[in-house]
């Protein structure tokens, strides 16, 4: 396990709390994919299967292209809804593929403020996320940045588990 932290986002007026869990593993991408189905197929007791359907088969087939895999699961803990959003890569191919974006995203780590004001309006209205809350390694996808980054030197695959459930 490289890290485990609780976490806070909040988007589009919604907001969700949690833990998120970065581990690496020497498995191969083909074999966390299979054990990824495998969780799908039958989730373990509690959990289901939260969403499906063609646009999330799309989201999954671009994730592949770029060195991931991902399914979200449904649990309740407490009466309260939880998503489980797990998700494999491998660093070295999301680097080949997303190199230039994480070059983009260096870059914008050093602009001034004034200038990351604006990106981060204009990303917030398309995506209910500034830039700042999407890099903010306290931040799901700005863990995975992190985890990717982390790992792309050491050969192993990353794996990524973020429960939350809104506030």
């Amino acid at each position: 396990m490289l890290s485990s932290h609780d976490f806070h986002a909040t988007a589009s007026g919604q907001s969700a709390s949690g833990i998120e869990v970065i581990a690496q593993s020497n498995a191969s991408l083909a074999d966390l994919r299979s054990w990824l189905s495998d969780q799908t197929a039958k989730p373990p007791p509690g959990y289901t299967v939260a969403v499906s359907g063609s646009s999330v088969d799309e989201a999954q087939r671009h994730a592949q292209a770029m060195g991931l895999a991902f399914q979200v699961f449904s649990h309740a803990v407490g009466g309260k809804t939880h998503r489980l959003v797990v998700v494999v890569f491998d660093p070295a191919t999301f680097d080949r593929k997303a190199g230039p974006i994480l070059a983009v995203i260096g870059k914008y780590q050093m602009l001034p403020q004034g200038i990351r004001d604006s990106i981060d309006a204009q990303v917030k209205a398309r995506t209910g996320y500034t830039m700042s809350e999407l890099l903010d390694p306290s931040q799901p996808a700005g863990a995975a940045i992190a985890a990717a980054k982390s790992l792309e030197s050491s050969g192993d695959r990353g794996v990524v588990l973020v429960d939350a459930a809104k506030d």
